[in-house]
């Protein structure tokens, strides 16, 4: 096993723990349906931790050869701020009771919105520093 392997391992556990989470709360609401007060916006924002998510694992796929070990990191971290960002979104559903997701998104929808625009910052600044350098020769 070579040290890229070794380090995406730990950030795919870290991914399949954001994504867990994401379907779990999307089984939760199912399961509660008759009580849900459903809200566009929050499942929306769902989608978008999915796909924020799978979209850093497919990214990352390729770049075992490319990847400086220098920079694991700030990988890391990246993957960490998307866990959060994906476990922000993803309301808790009582056993009982209303669920409002519309409630929920108006309450915490700042915080994952927040954490959206930080993990987009930051992966716009890696994509200028890394797809930014000349190609090693």
């Amino acid at each position: 096993m070579h040290a890229f392997d070794y380090v995406m391992t730990l950030m795919s556990f870290v991914y399949a723990l954001a994504i867990a989470h994401l379907l779990t709360t999307a089984c939760d609401i199912i399961g509660a349906w008759p009580r849900v007060r459903f809200s566009w916006l929050n499942v929306a924002w769902i989608f978008f931790s999915l796909f924020g998510v799978l979209a850093w694992w497919i990214g990352l796929w390729g770049m075992g050869d490319k990847w400086p070990m220098s920079q694991v990191a700030i990988f890391f971290l990246l993957a960490a701020i998307l866990y959060m960002q994906a476990r922000l979104v993803c309301l808790r559903v009582p056993e009982v009771g209303v669920v409002d997701m519309q409630t929920f998104h108006t309450r915490e929808g700042r915080k994952y919105t927040t954490c959206y625009a930080l993990l987009a910052g930051l992966t716009f600044v890696i994509n200028l520093d890394y797809f930014g350098q000349e190609p090693e020769k």
